[in-house]
């Protein structure tokens, strides 16, 4: 399986739990390696935000917001992550399938005109 991020890479997420949609649009750093999350049976990358802000995080029926630490890291699949550089999607209709990822939140608007 070829993931589409790796370690060091800035990255946008492009796809959320639900509940968590604000994170769309949000530029992270990965930080490896990847690991295979039980709960969502998806590769995950810890990721870590460009700038200092809290993120929303789901964890089974609860939706919370709080700030990444050593101690309380955040993990999210590889197929909702965007890559800055690298292997982006040449077209808007290629960003568009995002939609058809095994779990996913609709990609909005204005991640849509990050990557077109």
């Amino acid at each position: 399986m070829q993931l589409r991020c790796k370690a060091g890479d800035l990255a946008i997420i492009v796809g959320e739990f639900p509940g968590c949609e604000e994170n769309l649009g949000i530029i992270v750093k990965v930080i490896g390696p990847p690991k295979f999350h039980q709960g969502s049976q998806l590769i995950c990358w810890r990721i870590s935000p460009a700038r200092r802000r809290k993120l929303w995080f789901a964890d089974g029926s609860q939706v919370y917001k709080r700030f990444i630490s050593k101690q309380k890291i955040g993990m999210h699949p590889d197929c909702w992550l965007l890559p800055i550089s690298g292997n982006k999607p040449q077209t808007i209709n290629e960003a568009k399938s995002f939609n058809n990822l095994p779990v996913r939140a609709a990609i909005s608007k204005s991640v849509a005109s990050l990557i077109a």
